[in-house]
């Protein structure tokens, strides 16, 4: 399950987080377009934004299709970025950053950092919500389909506490690497919690030895 928030309404209550001066805008408008039927933005980056954290990580876009995929690549490339590393669960890709320049007497654009991309091919989504879905855990429940804010139904909650909630796991080595990340980011974790993660390993073993490269 998961709720929407229109995007704009949600951040208005505290910042504007699409304004042509924000991280999230800036890096956006660098960026191709993201849609109602793809491709979107999903995980840290929208975690970090509602936490109000710099944006210094990947930006993760996930896809309907193998088309829309390539075309997103190409927009990249056209962009004047580069591919850094490719394997079959995702292609990563470097913007260059961009120095200011004048724009009036005294007065300069903004620095715009270099932006790592990562275009996640490990499976093509049907719609944000299976995006979603698909997390491990809650705090990565986070969606943006260029109008609503996706997120699962107590990933907000979960995220306001700083709580590690496991949701579905698929490749489980990799899940225990991000619990360890997320623990040195002060997130914790219940016990709860740690046993719902070993009985979804109980319940399919086959996910230990399911790897895949970092997401989020």
């Amino acid at each position: 399950m998961a709720q929407r928030l229109n995007f704009d309404e949600f951040f208005s209550r505290s910042a504007d987080a699409l304004s042509e001066d924000s991280e999230l805008g800036m890096a956006l408008a660098r960026l191709p377009k993201v849609s109602a039927d793809g491709p979107w933005l999903a995980g840290g980056a929208l975690r970090r934004t509602l936490m109000r954290q710099s944006l210094d990580s990947d930006f993760d876009f996930f896809f309907a299709s193998d088309v829309q995929f390539n075309k997103f690549c190409e927009a990249i490339k056209k962009a004047g970025g580069w591919q850094v590393s490719k394997n079959d669960h995702n292609t990563t890709f470097r913007l260059p950053s961009v120095a200011p320049e004048p724009t009036g007497e005294d007065e300069f654009s903004p620095y715009k950092p270099e932006l790592t991309i990562q275009a996640i091919t490990t499976q093509w989504y049907e719609s944000p919500e299976a995006v979603v879905e698909s997390f491990d855990f809650t705090l990565c429940q986070f969606a943006y389909d260029g109008t609503d804010l996706i997120c699962g139904d107590y990933a907000l909650w979960d995220l306001g506490r700083k709580r590690l909630v496991p949701h579905r796991l698929s490749f489980a080595t990799s899940s225990l690497r991000r619990l360890l990340k997320y623990t040195k980011q002060g997130f914790t974790i219940c016990g709860g919690g740690l046993a719902n993660l070993l009985e979804q390993v109980l319940e399919r073993p086959e996910i230990i030895h399911a790897e895949t490269q970092y997401i989020d």
